[in-house]
């Protein structure tokens, strides 16, 4: 069973783009290359991941990966464990997906989770994006 939250596509800052060489060490374990970015979503709804990867666990920051979809399509999510921006995910792929969905910010996108990886929900639409 799967869960679909709705998004919109985000600028970043790039500072995750530097970071893709060390989360390209940790895929690689999968047999896995990413791309060197991320893409940012803002969702509607902020997701709690049940048992992530850690791709970074230290004391003061930990930064987390969960499988997932946008628009159907193989991914996966990344984003610090404490979140400062509540409902922002980055997303790695092996491919540049501004160019594989030919997308802009602002663009919406779905993104699903396997029920069975998510913990719980808190519900933004009484404060919209």
């Amino acid at each position: 069973d799967e869960y679909a939250v709705y998004g919109i596509v985000k600028s970043g800052s790039g500072g995750a783009t530097p970071n893709t060489k060390y989360f390209n060490k940790k895929f690689k374990w999968f047999g896995l290359k990413m791309y060197p970015g991320t893409l940012n979503i803002q969702m509607e709804q902020r997701i709690f991941f049940k048992d992530p990867l850690y791709l970074i666990n230290h004391e003061d920051w930990k930064l987390v990966t969960i499988p997932l979809y946008i628009n159907g399509f193989p991914v996966f999510g990344v984003r610090a464990e404490t979140e400062h921006l509540p409902g922002f995910i980055e997303l790695l792929s092996s491919e540049r997906l501004r160019n594989k969905f030919n997308l802009k910010d602002g663009d919406g996108v779905f993104l699903s989770f396997n029920l069975e990886n998510i913990r719980d929900l808190d519900d933004f639409s009484s404060n919209p994006l």
